[in-house]
């Protein structure tokens, strides 16, 4: 039972938001210390909760999903492949945390979207995406040319979707990629690439999780075709004290709720494993019990998770953000997003698994604190410039293009596999952390300084995503140029040794 190593990561991944609040608290956004207290005590349910979902993820949910992708390999069906794919991605993205806090944090400032339809679309937007990168790896498809492909269409769609709804999208692709879907696309992903057993095979396993995060942002850009948009933007509810007294009074309801919502979201991808399991993998007993101990554990886990996050966590970010805007002048306000972002990368256990895996493929030529370091500026840089971007109210389109056209450009010049490992990084730095208190405390802020929510304050997460894209495709043209200078050096040592 590997449960105290989740209890770790989580902690260790809210304890810097923690001393962050406080430190806020006491100069220039005082929350009052009951307040502050309500906010301690839902990020524990936080810290419990994640860590359960993960544990039941580890012990259940991920063995199942790796099985289903070998034994779908082993068939070499490409047409069930596809199918499969489809649906799976799609049902698993249903039930990933992230997905229910994004559709919550959307909600909350435009009441236009749908919020049903928004998970559903935005969960045939991984399936899809999960669909193409299949047949991609299948095929032997150009990664960069699909990206360039993709990256047109979706800016085509954003170009005639409302333009309130364009930071929404471009922030929904980082979201919807969470700690539930991620572990699904990888394993798949790498049991798909080993059907062919040639030397592209590493570099196919990596790349998928990047182009899931497509599906996601053309998903809300074509619901928002078909929305009519509205001018009024939702105010916060209810203060943060108000809202510390429902959290406490009102557990109850806010547990029932909770649990109507997140069983809803599950019952979808255990009726697709039990397809499975009768039709295609055959379970041991053993493996199926471990399967439904792993479904409880993800079931307790994420109920805690969502009544943390929303009976105080975003609530009282919101508020903060809200008191941060009224008390302290804009460039503070910039210096504090730089520090958010800064510490926030390297709370998240994933960037540090990118950290060491990124080392390994280099042979140590990049070192994972200088990948670490790259990428904790580079969130720091993304969340300064979004909070610019609060503060001044200017186009999400100012950032998006320029910074995608360099990612692209930077993809012809870095070696293939640390582009797909570039777009797969930045999936891995918009966490649960900068999903739900981050993008709170940015909607709180936008909201002080009388802005629109919908188009200032959405787009964090797009430039979280973006950025950490930018900083390895660097650190992968830094390393082909290490490699010819020491390919030069070896042919002028072998040639001065004849």
């Amino acid at each position: 039972m590997n449960i105290l190593a989740k209890l770790k990561e989580t902690t260790l991944s809210v304890l810097p938001i923690i001393l962050i609040v406080f430190v806020l608290h006491l100069s220039i956004a005082p929350l009052g210390w009951q307040v502050f207290g309500g906010f301690v005590i839902a990020s524990l349910f936080i810290i419990l909760g994640l860590s359960l979902f993960l544990t039941g993820i580890d012990i259940g949910i991920l063995p199942t999903g790796e099985l289903i992708g070998s034994k779908l390999t082993s068939k070499r069906n490409l047409p069930l492949l596809l199918v499969s794919a489809l649906i799976i991605g799609t049902v698993a993205t249903i039930a990933e945390p992230d997905v229910i806090v994004l559709a919550d944090q959307i909600t909350s400032v435009d009441s236009s979207i749908p919020r049903l339809p928004l998970i559903i679309m935005v969960s045939v937007g991984i399936g899809m995406m999960m669909l193409i990168g299949f047949l991609r790896i299948v095929l032997s498809l150009s990664y960069h040319v699909i990206l360039i492909i993709s990256f047109t269409i979706l800016f085509v769609l954003a170009a005639i979707a409302r333009p309130e709804h364009v930071a929404m999208a471009f922030d929904s692709g980082g979201m919807a990629t969470g700690p539930l879907v991620v572990p699904f696309i990888m394993a798949m992903g790498i049991g798909v690439a080993a059907i062919r057993s040639n030397s592209t095979a590493e570099e196919d396993s990596f790349g998928l999780v990047g182009l899931c995060t497509i599906g996601p942002v053309a998903a809300v850009l074509i619901l928002s075709l078909f929305t009519p948009g509205t001018e009024e933007h939702s105010a916060i509810a209810t203060t943060a004290a108000e809202q510390v007294n429902l959290f406490g009074q009102a557990l109850g309801p806010i547990i029932k709720d909770t649990i109507v919502q997140v069983a809803l979201a599950l019952f979808p991808l255990i009726i697709i494993f039990m397809i499975f399991h009768f039709v295609i993998i055959h379970m041991s007993k053993f493996r199926l019990i471990k399967m439904f101990e792993g479904l409880a554990y993800a079931f307790i886990g994420l109920i805690l998770f969502l009544v943390g996050v929303n009976g105080s966590f975003v609530p009282i970010g919101r508020e903060l953000g809200f008191l941060a805007a009224t008390n302290a002048s804009p460039p503070i306000l910039i210096i504090i997003a730089f520090f958010l972002g800064a510490v926030i990368v390297l709370a998240e256990p994933s960037v540090w698994v990118l950290a060491n895996q990124v080392a390994e493929i280099s042979g140590g030529r990049i070192a994972r604190k200088t990948l670490l370091i790259s990428l904790s500026i580079g969130v720091a840089i993304a969340s300064s410039l979004s909070m610019l971007r609060v503060i001044t109210g200017f186009s999400i389109w100012l950032l998006l293009l320029p910074g995608y056209g360099i990612a692209l450009l930077l993809a012809r010049f870095s070696p293939k596999l640390f582009t797909s490992i570039a777009f797969d990084s930045g999936t891995v730095a918009s966490g649960p952390m900068s999903c739900t208190f981050i993008l709170a405390l940015f909607l709180g802020t936008s909201q002080a300084l009388k802005g629109n929510p919908a188009t200032d304050a959405f787009g964090l997460v797009s430039m979280i995503v973006l950025l950490p894209i930018i900083t390895v495709e660097s650190l992968g043209v830094l390393y082909s140029i290490k490699e010819k200078k020491l390919r030069r050096l070896s042919t002028k040592s072998q040639d001065g040794g004849k």
